[in-house]
């Protein structure tokens, strides 16, 4: 990469930064995020308090709602792209910044800057709140062991709403990626996984079995394969993307 570029290149994060931060449905989504993991964590733990659910530490029961809270990084990735699309302020940003691949690489490296911290800080709240408060009715972990699993999770909501971005490069309609996406994870995912063996190797149960959830079901895969599933979907679907979006029409 040249000077030349290199400086388009952080013109652009600067600006795709500065439009994710001032997007207010953003952190609407992302305190609506938040505060249903401290319901549903509570909700979890006093049913693990009150059955007596000994067989259940407290990773188990602290980050038992990233399966529902994913939606929430979900729309982020929606939003981060098809916010310009549903504003028609996507004209002004590739006529500002005509390189079409460098404004894209930015955007989705901005979106990667804000999802890191909040896919760490959102389910870590969630463990905290078990361990400060039912500390007593789950088995306890390690420190080591928590942080690794805490690593796990963000990677992997961070990777999911990549994907969904990317899906949504391709879709450029709020809507209709929306509506799409949490369809396939919330119903026709686990409809497949439970009659179709190869679905395991699909982003929803491959994800699911990347971060060892509970709710992954009998078909599942090793962490490492799951891992490996999710990165490959992730790559081939960017890839794809960042070809499509350099012919489209804004």
């Amino acid at each position: 990469m040249t000077i030349l570029q290199k400086s388009r290149f952080l013109r652009a994060l600067a600006a795709e930064w500065r439009k994710l931060w001032t997007l207010s449905l953003v952190w609407w989504t992302i305190c609506s995020t938040l505060a249903a993991n401290i319901v549903l964590t509570l909700a979890f733990a006093n049913n693990a308090a009150r059955e007596k659910v000994i067989t259940l530490n407290i990773l188990d029961v602290g980050l038992s709602p990233v399966s529902y809270i994913q939606a929430g990084f979900m729309i982020l990735g929606i939003l981060a792209i098809c916010s310009e699309y549903n504003s028609g302020q996507i004209r002004a940003t590739l006529a500002a910044m005509p390189w079409r691949r460098i404004q894209l690489f930015a955007k989705l490296l901005a979106l990667l800057l804000l999802l890191i911290p909040f896919a760490f800080i959102i389910p870590g709240m969630g463990v905290l709140i078990v361990k400060l408060f039912y500390s007593s009715a789950v088995i306890k972990a390690s420190s080591w062991a928590i942080i690794k699993k805490l690593l796990t999770v963000t990677a992997y909501l961070t990777l999911t709403a990549l994907l969904t971005a990317g899906i949504s490069i391709l879709v450029r309609r709020t809507t209709s990626s929306l509506v799409g996406i949490l369809t396939y994870y919330f119903i026709f995912g686990p409809i497949l996984r439970k009659y179709i063996e190869l679905a395991k190797y699909l982003p929803d149960a491959a994800g699911l079995a990347m971060w060892g959830s509970h709710h992954s079901g009998n078909m599942i895969l090793t962490p490492a394969l799951g891992s490996l599933s999710l990165i490959i979907w992730v790559i081939a679907i960017l890839f794809v993307a960042v070809i499509k979006y350099q012919h489209y029409d804004a």
